[in-house]
């Protein structure tokens, strides 16, 4: 069977009320390839250092200290958000809890950077890849974040797992349901 046919596994160690940690940024991948595709129109827009700002980005990609620290901490589930960034990440984490969650969209991590590459393109940056980010499930998330942070590595607490099987975007007063995410929002352009 192909890989990308097989149901994620449930994981039935994850609780309603269990909470989700984010690492890193949103959108870093996909800005970076857009940055290499797009250079010479990007610069018609955006000045050389902006666009040179982002080499320092190149380092975000890994996950090996995501992975390393997320050992020493009781972290129930993890999932790399990768290609359709991270709603495409949430719906996976959801499969595999075998329950919906709720999201506030503001405490999602994101480099202006790389809402104003998205803005210029009209792309959704919760859609565009993300590697480098790496979702967590745990039921007592404070030292975990504090613990990437005092390692540098950007770290919050997003949202939490429902009791029932509804995905819930919060954005300020308004409430949006995840959908599923058929591709990448960089294709839309590349």
């Amino acid at each position: 069977m192909e890989e990308k046919n097989k149901k994620p596994l449930r994981n039935k160690s994850i609780r309603p009320g269990d909470y989700i940690v984010a690492t890193k940024w949103i959108g870093i991948e996909g800005a970076l390839e857009i940055i290499n595709h797009k250079r010479e129109e990007l610069k018609k827009r955006f000045s050389a250092n902006f666009l040179e700002y982002f080499n320092d980005y190149e380092a975000a990609l890994s996950t090996e200290k995501e992975s390393e620290y997320a050992k020493a901490f009781d972290v129930k589930e993890t999932v790399y958000a990768n290609e359709g960034g991270i709603f495409k990440a949430l719906g996976e984490l959801s499969a595999v809890a075998g329950r919906g969650l709720e999201v506030d969209i503001y405490k999602i991590p994101v480099r202006q950077e790389v809402i104003e590459i998205c803005n210029f393109y009209d792309i959704s940056p919760y859609e565009l890849k993300s590697k480098g980010m790496v979702l967590m499930v745990l039921t007592e998330p404070e030292a975990l974040v504090d613990s990437f942070m005092s390692e540098g590595i950007k770290a919050a607490v997003i949202g939490k797992i429902r009791d029932d099987n509804d995905k819930i975007i919060i954005n300020k007063e308004a409430v949006r349901y995840l959908d599923k995410i058929k591709q990448d929002s960089i294709y839309k352009i590349l």
